[in-house]
């Protein structure tokens, strides 16, 4: 189930966070559900980077929640390249 629930990356002997799917479209949280399956700690960057490489936000309501909640997680926020207005 993806949702408001984190979607563990590969098998739990990877001592990793999970990824947030609470951050991802609902049209990508398949995709995105399949690749946290299939990163490991070596590609787990290049993985994920298409699903956060470009955020797009309105600065109005839960987008602006949004955005200041990704903002407190370091290892996305790396991801992040260019923020659409």
């Amino acid at each position: 189930m993806v949702g408001q629930v984190d979607v563990l990356i590969s098998s739990s002997n990877l001592n990793m966070p999970a990824c947030r799917a609470e951050y991802i479209e609902q049209s990508e949280r398949t995709a995105f559900e399949e690749a946290c399956t299939t990163a490991t700690m070596q590609n787990v960057n290049d993985v994920l980077r298409p699903f956060f490489a470009t955020w797009t936000t309105s600065l109005v309501g839960s987008d602006l929640e949004k955005l200041k909640s990704v903002s407190t997680e370091p290892r996305i926020c790396a991801l992040i390249e260019k923020l659409v207005i």
